[in-house]
């Protein structure tokens, strides 16, 4: 019942049309110029995921953060006190990464809520954490210069973002 509950309150913010952070991220390769190629998908995916919720109504803000962060706590803390300092209940997790065991290329939405402290000890306005995802979804194409060419990050942020809306 509280699962219900919860699941109720959270597609009541969508409608409302609640803020949504959608925050961008490459994976560090240690070379300059493939952090820099993989920041450029990433910024594109991003940006285009941010544009398919805001044309369906809801408030999103874009965030990246490059490959080459090296302090990935920072980087979340910062995420975390700008989603609070607007009043967002969830942030949008996107990511474009080849798995190279795989020879995969990836593209993954992931939708996390904030959550405040719990139990007894809860404090009212403590920091947030990020909650585990609420939702996922990823697309996977072979790991080859022609598809990292070809993807279409605008189809694939369409597609992602409509499923998750349609989701909730």
């Amino acid at each position: 019942m509280a699962m219900a509950m919860a699941h109720t309150a959270w597609a009541q913010e969508l409608q409302a049309g609640a803020c949504l952070i959608v925050y961008g991220h490459a994976r560090n390769s240690g070379d300059a110029a493939e952090n820099a190629a993989w920041d450029e998908l990433n910024a594109r995916f991003n940006d285009q995921v941010a544009r398919r919720l805001q044309t369906r109504g809801q408030v999103a803000e874009s965030l990246l953060f490059k490959a080459g962060v090296t302090d990935v706590g920072e980087a979340v803390a910062d995420l975390i006190e700008r989603a609070q300092q607007r009043g967002c209940p969830r942030v949008v997790d996107t990511a474009v990464f080849a798995d190279r065991e795989t020879q995969t290329l990836v593209v993954r939405l992931r939708v996390h809520p904030l959550l405040g402290s719990v139990g007894p000890r809860a404090v009212p306005g403590a920091a947030l954490r990020i909650g585990e995802p609420i939702y996922s979804t990823q697309r996977e194409l072979a790991l080859s210069q022609r598809s990292l060419a070809r993807v279409n990050l605008e189809a694939l942020a369409e597609q992602m973002v409509d499923a998750y809306l349609v989701h909730e």
